[in-house]
Protein backbone atom coordinates (compact mmCIF):
# COMPACT_ATOMS: atom_id res chain seq x y z
CA UNK A 1 0.00 0.00 0.00
CA UNK A 2 1.53 3.36 -1.19
CA UNK A 3 2.24 5.97 1.98
CA UNK A 4 1.21 9.17 1.90
CA UNK A 5 2.22 12.66 4.37
CA UNK A 6 0.04 14.93 5.97
CA UNK A 7 0.94 18.34 7.79
CA UNK A 8 0.42 18.73 11.37
CA UNK A 9 -3.26 20.54 10.34
CA UNK A 10 -4.51 17.57 8.68
CA UNK A 11 -3.03 15.20 11.47
CA UNK A 12 -4.90 17.06 14.39
CA UNK A 13 -8.13 17.03 12.46
CA UNK A 14 -7.77 13.33 12.08
CA UNK A 15 -6.74 12.44 15.87
CA UNK A 16 -9.83 14.54 16.64
CA UNK A 17 -12.00 12.44 14.37
CA UNK A 18 -12.04 13.97 11.08
CA UNK A 19 -11.80 11.28 8.11
CA UNK A 20 -10.99 13.85 5.10
CA UNK A 21 -7.40 15.91 4.20
CA UNK A 22 -7.39 18.56 1.25
CA UNK A 23 -5.19 18.99 -1.01
CA UNK A 24 -3.17 21.42 0.47
CA UNK A 25 -2.78 19.24 3.47
CA UNK A 26 -0.78 16.83 1.19
CA UNK A 27 3.14 16.89 1.97
CA UNK A 28 4.25 14.10 0.46
CA UNK A 29 2.00 11.32 -1.85
CA UNK A 30 3.35 9.09 -4.47
CA UNK A 31 3.87 9.84 -7.95
CA UNK A 32 1.76 8.28 -10.47
CA UNK A 33 -1.03 7.35 -8.28
CA UNK A 34 -4.57 6.26 -9.47
CA UNK A 35 -7.62 8.09 -8.49
CA UNK A 36 -9.12 5.48 -5.59
CA UNK A 37 -5.82 4.42 -4.47
CA UNK A 38 -5.88 2.58 -1.17
CA UNK A 39 -2.88 4.46 1.03
CA UNK A 40 -1.74 4.57 4.50
CA UNK A 41 -1.75 8.18 5.63
CA UNK A 42 1.09 9.44 8.02
CA UNK A 43 2.05 12.40 10.34
CA UNK A 44 5.01 14.49 9.43
CA UNK A 45 6.93 12.23 12.34
CA UNK A 46 6.21 9.00 10.80
CA UNK A 47 3.00 8.48 13.30
CA UNK A 48 0.70 5.83 11.35
CA UNK A 49 -2.77 7.77 11.38
CA UNK A 50 -4.56 5.23 9.64
CA UNK A 51 -5.75 3.95 5.88
CA UNK A 52 -7.89 5.11 3.66
CA UNK A 53 -7.65 6.52 -0.07
CA UNK A 54 -6.27 9.12 -2.56
CA UNK A 55 -7.75 11.30 -5.16
CA UNK A 56 -5.60 13.40 -6.67
CA UNK A 57 -8.06 14.89 -8.69
CA UNK A 58 -10.26 16.17 -5.83
CA UNK A 59 -10.32 18.72 -3.37
CA UNK A 60 -10.84 16.32 -0.88
CA UNK A 61 -7.64 14.38 -1.65
CA UNK A 62 -7.95 11.61 1.13
CA UNK A 63 -10.28 10.03 3.11
CA UNK A 64 -10.15 7.43 6.04
CA UNK A 65 -11.26 4.39 6.03
CA UNK A 66 -9.54 3.18 9.03
CA UNK A 67 -7.47 4.06 11.87
CA UNK A 68 -5.21 1.12 12.20
CA UNK A 69 -2.99 -0.41 9.28
CA UNK A 70 -6.10 -2.75 7.77
CA UNK A 71 -6.54 -4.56 4.30
CA UNK A 72 -9.20 -3.21 1.96
CA UNK A 73 -10.98 -6.34 0.94
CA UNK A 74 -15.02 -7.24 0.89
CA UNK A 75 -13.88 -8.96 4.58
CA UNK A 76 -13.44 -5.58 5.76
CA UNK A 77 -16.59 -3.95 3.64
CA UNK A 78 -18.92 -6.99 5.58
CA UNK A 79 -17.66 -6.08 9.28
CA UNK A 80 -18.60 -2.37 8.69
CA UNK A 81 -21.77 -3.41 6.60
CA UNK A 82 -22.72 -5.25 9.95
CA UNK A 83 -21.54 -2.74 12.18
CA UNK A 84 -24.25 -0.31 10.02
CA UNK A 85 -27.03 -2.35 10.87
CA UNK A 86 -26.33 -3.17 14.29
CA UNK A 87 -26.35 0.39 14.91
CA UNK A 88 -29.65 0.11 13.04
CA UNK A 89 -31.22 -2.51 14.99
CA UNK A 90 -34.62 -2.19 16.38
CA UNK A 91 -34.85 1.36 14.69
CA UNK A 92 -36.17 0.33 11.77
CA UNK A 93 -37.09 -2.77 9.76
CA UNK A 94 -37.82 -3.41 5.49
CA UNK A 95 -36.49 -0.47 4.50
CA UNK A 96 -34.27 2.19 5.73
CA UNK A 97 -30.64 3.75 4.59
CA UNK A 98 -28.24 0.97 5.91
CA UNK A 99 -24.70 2.77 5.37
CA UNK A 100 -24.73 6.64 5.55
CA UNK A 101 -21.24 7.53 4.21
CA UNK A 102 -18.99 9.56 6.96
CA UNK A 103 -21.65 8.61 9.71
CA UNK A 104 -20.59 4.58 8.98
CA UNK A 105 -17.09 4.74 8.60
CA UNK A 106 -17.54 4.24 4.80
CA UNK A 107 -17.02 7.75 3.37
CA UNK A 108 -18.40 8.12 -0.34
CA UNK A 109 -20.70 5.16 0.07
CA UNK A 110 -24.32 4.60 0.69
CA UNK A 111 -26.41 1.53 1.07
CA UNK A 112 -30.27 2.24 1.02
CA UNK A 113 -32.21 -1.03 1.45
CA UNK A 114 -35.68 -1.26 -0.51
CA UNK A 115 -37.21 -4.71 1.12
CA UNK A 116 -35.45 -7.14 -1.21
CA UNK A 117 -33.88 -4.40 -2.87
CA UNK A 118 -30.42 -2.39 -2.47
CA UNK A 119 -29.79 0.97 -4.03
CA UNK A 120 -25.85 1.38 -3.52
CA UNK A 121 -24.47 4.30 -4.56
CA UNK A 122 -20.47 5.43 -5.21
CA UNK A 123 -19.56 9.00 -4.41
CA UNK A 124 -16.32 8.91 -4.48
CA UNK A 125 -13.32 7.14 -6.58
CA UNK A 126 -12.21 5.33 -3.73
CA UNK A 127 -15.37 3.52 -3.78
CA UNK A 128 -16.13 3.18 -7.14
CA UNK A 129 -12.23 1.17 -7.35
CA UNK A 130 -13.84 -0.94 -4.58
CA UNK A 131 -17.11 -1.53 -6.49
CA UNK A 132 -16.28 -5.46 -6.91
CA UNK A 133 -15.46 -5.81 -3.35
CA UNK A 134 -18.84 -4.15 -1.91
CA UNK A 135 -21.00 -6.07 -3.65
CA UNK A 136 -19.30 -9.22 -2.85
CA UNK A 137 -19.81 -7.58 1.07
CA UNK A 138 -23.56 -6.97 0.26
CA UNK A 139 -24.39 -10.27 -0.92
CA UNK A 140 -22.81 -12.08 2.37
CA UNK A 141 -24.67 -9.83 4.12
CA UNK A 142 -28.24 -8.91 2.45
CA UNK A 143 -28.60 -11.45 0.42
CA UNK A 144 -30.87 -8.85 -1.71
CA UNK A 145 -32.95 -10.17 -4.59
CA UNK A 146 -32.16 -7.12 -6.50
CA UNK A 147 -29.09 -4.64 -6.40
CA UNK A 148 -29.11 -1.63 -8.37
CA UNK A 149 -26.21 1.20 -9.01
CA UNK A 150 -27.33 4.54 -8.55
CA UNK A 151 -24.31 6.25 -9.51
CA UNK A 152 -25.85 9.67 -10.95
CA UNK A 153 -25.03 12.03 -8.46
CA UNK A 154 -23.52 15.44 -9.35
CA UNK A 155 -21.17 14.88 -6.60
CA UNK A 156 -19.17 12.29 -8.76
CA UNK A 157 -18.08 15.24 -11.03
CA UNK A 158 -15.87 16.41 -8.54
CA UNK A 159 -13.84 12.74 -8.28
CA UNK A 160 -13.87 13.19 -12.12
CA UNK A 161 -15.98 10.03 -12.19
CA UNK A 162 -18.79 9.05 -15.34
CA UNK A 163 -22.61 9.20 -14.05
CA UNK A 164 -24.52 6.32 -14.74
CA UNK A 165 -27.42 3.62 -13.57
CA UNK A 166 -27.75 -0.13 -13.28
CA UNK A 167 -29.66 -2.55 -12.50
CA UNK A 168 -26.71 -5.95 -11.68
CA UNK A 169 -29.12 -8.25 -10.38
CA UNK A 170 -32.45 -8.69 -10.67
CA UNK A 171 -35.09 -6.29 -11.54
CA UNK A 172 -36.82 -3.49 -10.68
CA UNK A 173 -38.57 -2.62 -13.60
CA UNK A 174 -41.91 -2.27 -11.99
CA UNK A 175 -40.65 0.07 -8.98
CA UNK A 176 -40.35 -1.89 -5.53
CA UNK A 177 -43.54 -1.39 -2.90
CA UNK A 178 -42.13 -0.49 0.74
CA UNK A 179 -43.30 0.05 3.87
CA UNK A 180 -42.33 2.99 6.13
CA UNK A 181 -43.99 3.25 9.38
CA UNK A 182 -47.65 3.28 8.72
CA UNK A 183 -47.51 3.57 5.05
CA UNK A 184 -46.49 2.07 1.67
CA UNK A 185 -44.96 3.55 -1.32
CA UNK A 186 -43.86 2.36 -5.02
CA UNK A 187 -40.23 3.48 -5.38
CA UNK A 188 -38.73 3.92 -8.41
CA UNK A 189 -35.51 2.80 -7.69
CA UNK A 190 -33.68 3.29 -11.16
CA UNK A 191 -35.04 6.48 -11.98
CA UNK A 192 -36.27 8.36 -8.95
CA UNK A 193 -34.94 11.41 -6.86
CA UNK A 194 -31.46 10.34 -5.31
CA UNK A 195 -31.62 6.13 -4.41
CA UNK A 196 -35.90 6.62 -4.82
CA UNK A 197 -37.01 7.80 -1.77
CA UNK A 198 -36.01 10.19 0.92
CA UNK A 199 -35.71 7.86 4.52
CA UNK A 200 -33.84 11.00 5.88
CA UNK A 201 -37.05 13.26 6.11
CA UNK A 202 -39.18 10.15 8.06
CA UNK A 203 -38.79 11.72 11.43
CA UNK A 204 -40.53 15.22 10.30
CA UNK A 205 -43.46 13.78 8.16
CA UNK A 206 -43.80 12.27 11.81
CA UNK A 207 -44.19 15.75 13.02
CA UNK A 208 -47.67 15.94 11.07
CA UNK A 209 -49.65 14.32 13.72
CA UNK A 210 -49.26 17.25 15.86
CA UNK A 211 -50.62 19.68 12.71
CA UNK A 212 -52.75 17.45 10.03
CA UNK A 213 -55.94 16.70 11.61
CA UNK A 214 -58.62 18.50 10.41
CA UNK A 215 -56.71 21.18 7.93
CA UNK A 216 -56.49 21.46 4.33
CA UNK A 217 -52.76 20.87 3.22
CA UNK A 218 -50.92 21.99 0.16
CA UNK A 219 -47.88 19.76 -0.43
CA UNK A 220 -45.63 21.71 -2.52
CA UNK A 221 -42.61 19.84 -4.65
CA UNK A 222 -44.52 16.69 -3.54
CA UNK A 223 -42.47 14.33 -5.70
CA UNK A 224 -44.37 10.65 -5.02
CA UNK A 225 -46.44 12.26 -2.36
CA UNK A 226 -44.77 11.30 1.34
CA UNK A 227 -45.49 14.27 3.62
CA UNK A 228 -48.83 14.84 1.90
CA UNK A 229 -50.04 10.75 2.41
CA UNK A 230 -48.65 11.17 6.29
CA UNK A 231 -50.94 14.08 6.33
CA UNK A 232 -53.93 12.08 5.30
CA UNK A 233 -53.26 9.74 7.28
CA UNK A 234 -52.88 11.83 10.27
CA UNK A 235 -56.29 13.11 9.21
CA UNK A 236 -56.18 16.21 7.21
CA UNK A 237 -59.44 16.60 5.62
CA UNK A 238 -57.89 17.15 1.81
CA UNK A 239 -54.27 17.46 0.84
CA UNK A 240 -52.96 19.33 -3.01
CA UNK A 241 -50.17 17.26 -4.14
CA UNK A 242 -48.22 20.15 -6.25
CA UNK A 243 -45.04 18.91 -8.58
CA UNK A 244 -44.07 19.55 -12.38
CA UNK A 245 -43.16 16.04 -13.03
CA UNK A 246 -46.26 14.11 -14.50
CA UNK A 247 -44.67 10.83 -13.46
CA UNK A 248 -44.19 11.68 -10.22
CA UNK A 249 -48.44 13.16 -10.03
CA UNK A 250 -48.95 9.33 -11.36
CA UNK A 251 -46.75 7.48 -8.39
CA UNK A 252 -48.33 9.66 -6.15
CA UNK A 253 -51.92 8.73 -7.05
CA UNK A 254 -50.83 5.27 -6.76
CA UNK A 255 -49.49 5.78 -3.63
CA UNK A 256 -52.61 7.32 -2.44
CA UNK A 257 -54.86 3.80 -3.67
CA UNK A 258 -52.08 1.92 -1.84
CA UNK A 259 -52.33 2.84 1.58
CA UNK A 260 -56.70 3.01 1.01
CA UNK A 261 -56.48 6.93 1.54
CA UNK A 262 -58.72 9.59 -0.37
CA UNK A 263 -59.33 13.40 0.15
CA UNK A 264 -56.22 14.24 -2.54
CA UNK A 265 -56.32 16.63 -5.20
CA UNK A 266 -52.92 16.34 -8.10
CA UNK A 267 -51.49 19.44 -9.75
CA UNK A 268 -48.83 18.77 -12.05
CA UNK A 269 -46.93 22.30 -12.33
CA UNK A 270 -44.48 24.67 -11.78
CA UNK A 271 -44.20 25.40 -7.84
CA UNK A 272 -43.88 28.94 -8.06
CA UNK A 273 -46.57 29.60 -11.28
CA UNK A 274 -49.13 27.48 -9.16
CA UNK A 275 -48.53 29.85 -5.90
CA UNK A 276 -48.90 32.81 -8.18
CA UNK A 277 -52.19 32.00 -9.50
CA UNK A 278 -53.27 29.91 -6.85
CA UNK A 279 -56.69 32.03 -4.83
CA UNK A 280 -57.18 28.83 -2.29
CA UNK A 281 -56.09 29.31 1.01
CA UNK A 282 -54.54 26.63 3.21
CA UNK A 283 -54.55 25.73 6.72
CA UNK A 284 -50.88 23.99 6.58
CA UNK A 285 -48.45 24.52 3.60
CA UNK A 286 -45.32 21.58 3.19
CA UNK A 287 -42.68 22.98 1.11
CA UNK A 288 -40.06 20.54 0.69
CA UNK A 289 -37.82 21.85 -2.49
CA UNK A 290 -35.03 20.48 -4.30
CA UNK A 291 -31.43 22.29 -4.26
CA UNK A 292 -31.63 25.72 -5.52
CA UNK A 293 -27.53 26.25 -4.75
CA UNK A 294 -25.53 23.23 -5.43
CA UNK A 295 -21.87 24.88 -4.96
CA UNK A 296 -20.95 28.04 -3.25
CA UNK A 297 -19.92 29.04 -7.14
Amino acid sequence: MERVVVGRDAENSIVSGHLWVFSNEVLEKPAGVAPGESVEIYGQKGRLLGVGYINPRSLISVRLLARERISIDPQFFERRIRDALRLREGRFEGSFRAVNTESDFLPGLVIDKYEECVALQFLTAGMERQREAIVEAVERVLSPGAIVLRNDSPAREEEGLPQYRETIKGSVADGVIIRVGPLKFRVDVLEGHKTGFYFDQRENRLLLEGYARGASVLDCFSYTGAFGLYALYFGARSVTFVDSSARSMDVCRENMKLNGLSGGEFVKSDVFDFLRSSEEAYDLMILDPPSFIKTKK
